[in-house]
């Protein structure tokens, strides 16, 4: 079972949230809280300094931290919106159907965005003292042994430093997906550009997606 250390607090803003006056008495409002999971046979992971305060994080971003590949969420849980880190080990594969691609699973009953972050160490990518923002240059849903294209959304302005969140989205949904369906995806992972010795390598990731029980 995944251990789930809660640190810090700050003010919640939804996804679509629209930032507006102030009101004379604004209700509360539920606070956005940071969790740091422990991968498999991986130790406890020890929460990563706090990012720089200027400019501060919003609610709905993310900060990759040193470490090495993780994935990083934003889920919903109950009346609280909740960072996450957790270890990943992507691999090189030939494709999202290619059996030594490694699954994750995502414990959240609501996965709101999923983002990745990885290091830039040497060849291979082994976990070194930087770390960046990675990209996802393809998603899969995978079932009965075939994968099915899903269609990625970012929203939001890009800072260094920070993840790039990604929602799925449905050409037949209006809206899109407020959260990530119940299931397998396997998503494509272009590393940080400041990554070294990676000649543009694509790595892939399978995301076990757990939904509401």
């Amino acid at each position: 079972m995944a251990v789930a250390i809660f640190v810090g607090l700050t003010a919640l803003r939804p996804w679509s949230a629209v930032v507006g006056p102030a009101s004379p008495s604004p209700a509360p409002v539920p606070p956005v809280v940071q969790r740091h999971v422990a991968g498999a046979g991986a130790g406890l992971v020890t929460p990563p300094p706090d990012p720089s305060p200027e400019p501060s994080l919003l609610p709905d971003q993310i900060a990759c931290n040193p470490g090495g590949w993780t994935i990083v969420s934003l889920d919903r849980m109950g009346p609280w919106t909740v960072r996450s880190w957790v270890p990943a080990t992507p691999v090189l594969a030939a494709g999202p159907l290619d059996p030594r691609i490694r699954r994750l699973t995502l414990e959240s009953p609501g996965v709101l965005a999923i983002g990745a972050c990885s290091p830039s160490g040497g060849e291979g990518l082994a976990a070194g003292d930087g770390v960046g923002a990675a990209r996802f240059v393809g998603a899969w849903r995978i079932a009965a042994g075939r994968s099915t294209p899903v269609g990625l959304a970012a929203p939001g302005q890009q800072r260094a430093g920070i993840a790039t969140l990604y929602r799925p989205t449905d050409a037949n949904a209006d809206p899109a997906p407020p959260r990530w369906p119940a299931g397998v995806y396997v998503v494509e992972i272009e590393a940080a550009q400041a990554a070294v010795g990676t000649d543009g390598q694509r790595w892939f990731l399978a995301l076990v997606v757990r939904g509401p029980a």
